[in-house]
């Protein structure tokens, strides 16, 4: 993970905490989704950095990488949703990859999935796309409306190229595997006295960041060899 050291080096200044104890918590975290479970790896290795602090440091790597995905001629992309939990609540996460790069184009979640959440997360996509590529998609109904109203091309397809985008998400449960798939957002400190709405709000909020940094790891180190 040599982008993510150099990324490291640049954010954080060597106080109290070595730049090489960030390092393996926010690594620690990346493959466990728990700051409890990464706080408790560290102290396995004679390491010490508390459960806040790692959040901390998690935020801040997320919150400075910008996402550099090149606008393009693509041939397919694969699009799907997958069904989360956040504290509880079912949350949608979607995501699009181009087929023949292998890369992740974005990733974003929503508390429905339906015509209007689907609109939203394909002009995301579209952004780093100069033309209409192909979209390779399940037979979700949302899909069909929405790419027909935009006269953008798709087709039906459970297995092949579609692959990518399975694997995407696999890859994304292993994360979070030790939860049931799901991602948990701790309130009881910051956000006790707060409304429910709003606590959700920030749920999503943060499972954004997650994604952000998740896919940013996946273009970096993660791409699938396709068969």
């Amino acid at each position: 993970m040599e982008w993510l050291k150099k990324l490291v080096s640049k954010l954080f200044k060597w106080n109290r905490v070595p730049l090489e104890t960030k390092l393996q918590a926010i690594i620690d975290w990346l493959e466990c989704s728990s700051y409890r479970k990464a706080s408790k790896k560290l102290r396995l290795q004679g390491k010490r950095a508390s459960k806040s602090s790692i959040w901390e440091w998690v935020n801040k790597l997320a919150k400075a990488i910008e996402l550099r995905i090149p606008k393009k001629e693509r041939e397919f992309v694969a699009m799907d949703e997958t069904c989360f939990k956040a504290n509880g609540a079912k949350v949608f996460i979607y995501s699009a990859l181009d087929v023949e790069e292998r890369i992740c184009l974005g990733a974003k979640v929503f508390t429905s999935r339906n015509y209007f959440t689907t609109s939203l997360f394909l002009e995301k996509v579209m952004v780093v796309c100069k033309n209409k590529p192909t979209f390779l998609v399940d037979k979700g109904p949302w899909y069909k409306e929405v790419f027909e109203s935009r006269q953008i091309p798709y087709q039906h397809v459970t297995w092949g190229k579609r692959n990518l985008v399975e694997r995407f998400f696999g890859s994304l449960k292993q994360r979070t595997r030790l939860f049931f798939n799901n991602i948990n957002v701790n309130f009881k400190l910051l956000l006790k006295r707060m409304e429910a709405g709003l606590r959700d709000g920030v749920a999503m909020q943060r499972i954004d960041l997650f994604l952000k940094l998740f896919v940013h790891w996946f273009n970096e180190t993660g791409k699938p060899r396709m068969p």
